[in-house]
């Protein structure tokens, strides 16, 4: 167990929160009997886990990462790529001399995010990190800056603990 995996385990009512966030959207106009049926079917006891299993999610052909927020205030969220490392060079002489480069220019994505909501970010790798601000009063208050997450196995869940830690801007580290 990783240490973000330890420190954003979901208390059941957590998970129950988020799983209420992603119901399905059930057509109105089918037989209400049938509308109702498949809902306990796809809303059973089966609890959906912190990142949904795809093919595509976890092999990291298509890179993309769900933020759950239900904190129970706003939030403004910065997700940030991890550098993409390329082999500049290899040496033959030296067995496993190997030269990596970091190459290209790297966007932020920047958004807010209301309370008991999801939004979808695409990425361009697995590997990012990313920062909360919480609107608490009128005072943007972080629980923690650059903080590095795998996409492929994890989401990115807001929670009323991460608001509990959170400390004002003006007192976060530069770097």
């Amino acid at each position: 167990m990783d240490k973000y995996e330890e420190d954003d385990i979901l208390s059941p009512e957590e998970q129950s929160k988020i799983d209420s966030l992603r119901q399905p959207f059930i057509n109105p106009f089918i037989n209400p009997a049938i509308a109702s049926g498949l809902a306990a079917g796809l809303l059973g006891a089966v609890s959906q886990p912190i990142a949904e299993y795809k093919f595509g999610r976890r092999w990291g052909l298509d890179p993309v990462v769900k933020v759950n927020n239900i904190s129970g205030k706003k939030a403004w969220v910065i997700l940030t790529p991890a550098p993409i490392m390329s082999i500049s060079s290899v040496g033959i002489d030296k067995l496993g001399q190997i030269a990596f480069t970091t190459t290209g220019d790297y966007k932020c994505q920047q958004s807010g995010l209301s309370n008991n909501s999801i939004r979808d970010f695409e990425l361009d790798n697995s590997q990012i990190y990313y920062t909360v601000f919480f609107d608490c009063d009128g005072k943007w208050k972080t629980p923690f800056k650059d903080r590095k997450i795998n996409t492929r196995k994890y989401d990115i869940n807001l929670l009323e603990r991460h608001v509990e830690d959170a400390i004002e801007i003006e007192l976060v580290p530069v770097n």
